[in-house]
C-alpha cells in the first residue's frame, strides 16, 4: 500500500538553523521538499570542490592498488585531513611533473639530430653581433642556392643537409628553419632524470596511500552527507529572524515527529496534503512483496501518492513474463547460481538477490514443462527424468512427444498452444486492472466503475475474435461468432461514452457531456484494447528467438567439434560459452524492453496509471559525522 503522508511545516530561529537541521538529520523522518529556486552558497560550491578533490585522490590510488588486497588504516578527521592536503599537493606536483616531462620529451626528439651543442654559446655569438639561423634543406636545394648568401655547412640531420647561415634574416629557398630550443639537448636530458626520480618518489607514496583507501571513501559518503545538509540548509526560506522549511512524513510517525518538535523547541504545523500537492511516495509492502523494490530501483518509476499500489500483481506477472523471455531452464540454473553467489556476497538475504534466485526458479520451471534446457535436443534425449516435466503441448522440441491420440507431436500444434497462453495472459491481466478499478471505485461511489465492467466484456469478447482471426484450431466451450462480438464492443464502446467520465459529486448530464466530447478517444482505447491483447504475443516470439539463438550456437558448436580432437573440443567449449553467454545477455535486454512494458504500459494504461511520483527519501544521517 501507499502510506498516508502528513505536510509539514518547520520554523526556527536563524541562529538556531544548523543545530535543527543536525537533529532533524539525525531522526530521519522528513522528507524535505526541493525549493523551486536552488540556492547555491559559497559553503555548498566548497563542499563540491572537495567532492572533486577526493574522486581525484581516489581514481590516482586505485592506480596503484585494491582497498580489499591491502591492510587499511584508519586516520582520525585532523590526520585524515592533512594526508588528504599532502596528497592533493602530491597530484598537483605529478601533473605538472608529467606535462613538464612531456614537453621536455618533445623538445628532446626535435632537437636530438642536431647533436649536442650549448645555446649558451650560441647566445654570445649573437650578443657579439654575429647571428645565426639554422636550417636543413635537400642537397639539390642546396647546390642551387645563391652564393652570395654565407653559409656554414653541418653535419647531415634526418637524411637533409643542415647548414648555418650567417644573419638571422637571411631567406633560403626550399629550406626548413630549426628554431632554437630554450634548453640545450644536456641539459634537457638532466632535467627528465631529475622529473623522473622525483616521479617515482610521489608514485612510492601514493601506493602508500592505498592503505587509507577506506578512510578516503567514508570522507567521500561524509562528503556527500555534507552537501544535502548544506543544500537543505541554503534552501530553507526565511530572514534573519527565522527561517523555515516544508516537507513531508508518514501519518504513521507523526507522534514521532511532534514528540521531537516539542523536545526541540521548534514550531511546526501538519496538514493532510492538498490537491495540488505532490507528496512522494512510500510503499509498505505485503509480506514477500519487497521484491518489487529493486525492480522500481532500476527502472526509476514510482507510482504517484494518489495512484495505487500494484506490487502484487506486477511482481507475479513479472515472473512469469521473465520466466517466458528467457524460455530456457539451464539458463534459469545460470541464474539461480548467480543468485546464491549474490547471497555469499552480501552474507545476508536481501531483496535483491531473493528477487535473483525467486526469477530463476521460475525460468527453470518454464523449461522443464517446455522442456528447453540450454536448446540442446541431446539432454532432453538422453535425460528420462526431465522429459516426464515436460508438458508436450508445450514442448520446444515436439518431436520428442507424442499427442493424446498416439501421434508426434507437430510443431503447429505446440506453437498455436503458446500462442493462445499469451493471449489468456494478456486478457487474464488485463481484465484483473478493470476488476482492480471496479473494486477502488465502488467504496468511493464513482459511478465510472460501469464503463470499466463494459471494459471487461470488451476484452473477454475481443480474446474470441483473436482467436477467430489467428487460431481457428484453438476452440472454446462458449464461442461467439464475429458479429455477436462486435455488437457486443460497439455497446460496449457506448457504456463507456456513458459512464467514463463520471465521478462521485458529479451530475451524471456532466458525465455524458465530457464522455460525448471525448468520442473519439475512447473509440481508439477500444480498439487498443485489441491491439493491447495482441502485443502480448511478444512473449512468444521474444521466447522462440532466444530458442533458435541457442540452437543455432549448438549446432555451430557441434560442427566445429568435429574438426580434430583438440581443436575440436576447445572450439566447441568457446562457441558455447560465448553463444550462451551472448544470448543471455540478449534476453535480458528482451525481458527490460518487453517484459517490464506489459506491466509499465499495458497494464497500467489499463488501471489509469501514469508512475508520476518519486520515492520518499527522509532528510537523514547516512554515515556518522562530528559535522
Amino acid at each position: 500500500m501507499i502510506e498516508p503522508m502528513k505536510k509539514v511545516y518547520l520554523v526556527v530561529q536563524t541562529a538556531r538553523k544548523r543545530q535543527m537541521l543536525k537533529a532533524l538529520r539525525k531522526a530521519g523522518i522528513v522528507h524535505v521538499q526541493d525549493a523551486p529556486k536552488p540556492v547555491h552558497s559559497g559553503k555548498a560550491d566548497e563542499i563540491g570542490k572537495q567532492a572533486e578533490n577526493y574522486a581525484r585522490i581516489e581514481s590516482a590510488l586505485l592506480e596503484f592498488g585494491d582497498a580489499k588486497k591491502t591492510p587499511q588504516k584508519q586516520l582520525d578527521e585532523k590526520a585524515f585531513s592533512q594526508w588528504a592536503g599532502r596528497l592533493t599537493a602530491l597530484l598537483d606536483q605529478r601533473k605538472a611533473l608529467n606535462e613538464l616531462v612531456a614537453g621536455d620529451t618533445r623538445e628532446l626528439e626535435r632537437i636530438q639530430g642536431w647533436g649536442d651543442f650549448h645555446v649558451e654559446e650560441l647566445k654570445a655569438l649573437e650578443r657579439q653581433g654575429i647571428k645565426l639561423a639554422f636550417y636543413t634543406i635537400g642537397p639539390k636545394e642546396l647546390a642551387s642556392l645563391d652564393a652570395s648568401i654565407p653559409l656554414i655547412v653541418l653535419s647531415d640531420v634526418d637524411g637533409q643537409k643542415a647548414i648555418a647561415v650567417v644573419g638571422s634574416d637571411a631567406y633560403v629557398p626550399g629550406g626548413r628553419r630549426f628554431d632554437l630550443p630554450a634548453k640545450d639537448a644536456q641539459t634537457l636530458r638532466d632535467e627528465l632524470e631529475t622529473s623522473r626520480k622525483q616521479l617515482e618518489g610521489i608514485q612510492a607514496e601514493l601506493e602508500g596511500g592505498v592503505a587509507y583507501l577506506d578512510a578516503l571513501k567514508r570522507a567521500e559518503k561524509v562528503n556527500v552527507q555534507a552537501a544535502i545538509f548544506q543544500k537543505t540548509s541554503d534552501e530553507m526560506g526565511g530572514d534573519d529572524v527565522l527561517s523555515y522549511l516544508v516537507g513531508y512524513l508518514p501519518a504513521r510517525i507523526e507522534s514521532s515527529f511532534t514528540e521531537l518538535a516539542g523536545r526541540e523547541g521548534w514550531g511546526y504545523a501538519l496538514e493532510d496534503p492538498e490537491d495540488d500537492d505532490n507528496p512522494p511516495t512510500l510503499l509498505r509492502y505485503p509480506k514477500g512483496f519487497s521484491l518489487m523494490q529493486p525492480i522500481y530501483n532500476i527502472l526509476g518509476t514510482y507510482p504517484g501518492y494518489r495512484e495505487r499500489d500494484i506490487s502484487v500483481p506486477f511482481l507475479l506477472f513479472f515472473m512469469v513474463f521473465f520466466a517466458m523471455i528467457i524460455g530456457d531452464g539451464g539458463y534459469g540454473l545460470v541464474f539461480l547460481l548467480a543468485g546464491l553467489g549474490l547471497r555469499k556476497a552480501q552474507k545476508e538475504w536481501t531483496d535483491t538477490n531473493m528477487l535473483v534466485i525467486v526469477l530463476a526458479i521460475a525460468t527453470i520451471v518454464w523449461g522443464a514443462v517446455t522442456g528447453t534446457w540450454f536448446g540442446s535436443t541431446w539432454i532432453l534425449e538422453h535425460v528420462p527424468f526431465l522429459r516426464m516435466l515436460v508438458i508436450p503441448t508445450l514442448a520446444n522440441i515436439p518431436q520428442l512427444f507424442l499427442k493424446a491420440s498416439g501421434e508426434v507431436m507437430d510443431a503447429k500444434t505446440v506453437q498455436d498452444n503458446v500462442m493462445n497462453f499469451c493471449f489468456i495472459l494478456g486478457t487474464v491481466q488485463l481484465a484483473l486492472a478493470c476488476v482492480m478499478n471496479v473494486l477502488y471505485k465502488l467504496p468511493r461511489k464513482n459511478l465510472s466503475w460501469v464503463s470499466d465492467v463494459a471494459w471487461f466484456v470488451d476484452l473477454v469478447v475481443l480474446y474470441q475474435l483473436i482467436l477467430t482471426m489467428l487460431l481457428p484450431s484453438v476452440r472454446l466451450p462458449l464461442m461467439l461468432d464475429t458479429m455477436t462480438i462486435l455488437k457486443i464492443v460497439a455497446v460496449g464502446y457506448v457504456v463507456v461514452i456513458l459512464f467514463r467520465n463520471q465521478d462521485a459529486g458529479k451530475k451524471f448530464s456532466d458525465g455524458v457531456k465530457e464522455g460525448l466530447m471525448g468520442f473519439l478517444p475512447t473509440f481508439l482505447d477500444t480498439i487498443s484494447c485489441f491491439s493491447n491483447i495482441m502485443s502480448y504475443i511478444r512473449l512468444f516470439a521474444v521466447g522462440m528467438a532466444g530458442f533458435a539463438i541457442s540452437q543455432s550456437f549448438n549446432s555451430m558448436a557441434l560442427g566445429v567439434a568435429g574438426a580434430g580432437r583438440l581443436v575440436g573440443v576447445i572450439g566447441f567449449m568457446l562457441i558455447v560459452l560465448l553463444g550462451h553467454t551472448l544470448n543471455i545477455v540478449m534476453c535480458l535486454l528482451s525481458v527490460i524492453v518487453h517484459g517490464v512494458r506489459l506491466n509499465i504500459l499495458e497494464f497500467s494504461n489499463q488501471l489509469g496509471m501514469e508512475w508520476s511520483g518519486y520515492k520518499y527519501d527522509p532528510f537523514r544521517e547516512t554515515v556518522k559525522s562530528e559535522n
